[in-house]
């Protein structure tokens, strides 16, 4: 077994800053909270091989220099008492927990993977543990291996790319390397949430309301419809499919839709037939780094955009054009206060006679997933094209959520996740719907002239 030990990794002197959360931070913690115990699941993690003969403080180094770039690695978040909003709070003081691990005879690639599943369990209290734990693997008195796992609280999926980058930068002795200047330059999440309150950022947050507002006096009473959580029948399935993937690329060559696009497109058309409605609209998750200094931003900054697409015949070219329209749309009416946001549209639904929210998600995890799975036995190329198909044994209920279509990847082959909750689905189970994804992907990339409805039929889909 490898010796392990917790070690504090101390900073100071760096700015130190308090002032309202973001738009997006209010709308990942509150999703944090609700998972409680659970949330360590959305945590993120990176690994970084350390070549040469670095020692261990020149590693530990790199991530003290990498929280005094990112504000958000080293801020905690408080509610004050009575009716005052909720506050971040960046330190410019404190240490961070580095969990060291010491190989034995099970070697490297064994202590890694043990010390990567012990930090992904970390269970960050965001009101005052910094949201970053650091890992080391030392091999013969010398690091090797570098991890860390973040809370989803600071981080989203495209951060992990820039903090991948940033550190590998800083472990290579790029301290004074334009990468990170840039990233030190970016948008902080205070920046962001001061954005928010000027008369250009309440004048986004109205129009994006508006937009919403409207969709949901229109659409279909199931399609937002729910019932009590704790009585929901969650299932879940994944599909891992040389097939699926190769018709989504057909699809991107031949129409101006991106593959997230592409499998929404067809993903509308299943829930059309399975809900029963003309018009359909699912909770899309962007990445809002839509203003130029965002663009290097180490935050949490995903907010649900709303994709809206009628299902009324017309041709298959038709409808993913329509999705392409829908998906842009949903991504320019994506950022408001989520707590107005949700007040305005539960006050709507209970005129419509709906008291309970639950809703259809949508989430592309690819940024997430490929660095998560960095060298684990899991994300290496496994099998010889065949279509396969598996049921999680995960089957907590998502909050507010009857439906969540998850991508993992979409490159050689596709994997794609499905939760549902039985009781909106009758007979369709998560991989009943997973298979005909990938059947009805194949016919709207093979006949763009067919019929929608002949479509649907061709799959295999009741109509």
């Amino acid at each position: 077994m490898p010796q392990t030990s917790t070690e504090p990794l101390r900073f100071s002197g760096m700015c130190e800053r308090r002032g309202p959360i973001s738009w997006p931070q209010h709308a990942i913690l509150s999703v944090l909270r609700w998972e409680g115990d659970h949330s360590h699941a959305r945590n993120l993690s990176l690994t970084w091989e350390i070549p040469g003969n670095r020692a261990a403080a020149d590693v530990l180094g790199a991530f003290t220099r990498l929280v005094d770039c990112c504000q958000t690695l080293r801020t905690t978040y408080r509610q004050p008492a009575g009716d005052a909003p909720a506050e971040q709070v960046v330190h410019g003081t404190g240490e961070i927990p580095v969990r060291v691990s010491r190989t034995g005879p099970e070697g490297v690639e064994q202590c890694t993977r043990a010390l990567r599943e012990e930090l992904g369990r970390t269970v960050f209290d965001v009101t005052r543990d910094m949201p970053l734990t650091v890992g080391l693997v030392m091999d013969g008195g010398r690091p090797v291996r570098a991890l860390c796992v973040i809370s989803h609280a600071a981080v989203d999926g495209w951060s992990l790319r820039i903090v991948r980058r940033l550190v590998r930068t800083l472990l290579d002795g790029g301290a004074d390397d334009p990468y990170v200047a840039e990233v030190r330059r970016a948008q902080q999440p205070l920046e962001r949430a001061e954005f928010e309150q000027s008369a250009d950022g309440r004048e986004l947050g109205r129009r994006t309301l508006d937009f919403w507002a409207d969709s949901f006096r229109r659409l279909p009473l199931p399609v937002f419809a729910g019932a009590a959580e704790e009585q929901a029948r969650p299932a879940r399935g994944r599909i891992h499919s040389h097939v699926l993937a190769a018709a989504v690329r057909d699809i991107c060559r031949r129409e101006p839709v991106t593959s997230s696009c592409a499998v929404l497109a067809a993903a509308s058309l299943l829930l059309s037939s399975c809900l029963d409605v003309d018009d359909v609209a699912v909770r899309v998750l962007f990445a809002t780094r839509f203003r130029p200094e965002a663009r290097h931003s180490v935050g949490a900054v995903n907010l649900n955009g709303l994709f809206r697409v009628p299902v009324r015949g017309g041709t298959v070219t038709e409808h993913l054009r329509a999705a392409h329209r829908a998906f842009l749309l949903a991504g320019r009416y994506s950022q408001c206060d989520p707590v107005v946001q949700e007040e305005a549209l539960e006050k709507i639904m209970r005129e419509r006679g709906a008291d309970t929210k639950q809703y259809l998600f949508f989430n592309d995890n690819r940024f997430k997933y490929r660095d998560f799975r960095h060298g684990d036995a899991d994300g290496q190329a496994c099998c010889d094209g065949t279509t396969r198909f598996r049921t999680d044994t995960d089957v907590l209920p998502d909050k507010d959520s009857k439906f969540l279509l998850a991508v993992h990847d979409m490159s050689d082959a596709a994997d794609v996740s499905a939760h549902l909750d039985g009781r909106f689905f009758g007979g369709t189970g998560p991989v009943e719907f997973l298979r005909a994804l990938e059947s009805l992907l194949v016919v709207l990339a093979r006949d763009p002239d067919a019929q929608v409805t002949e479509a649907l039929r061709r799959a295999g889909v009741h109509v």
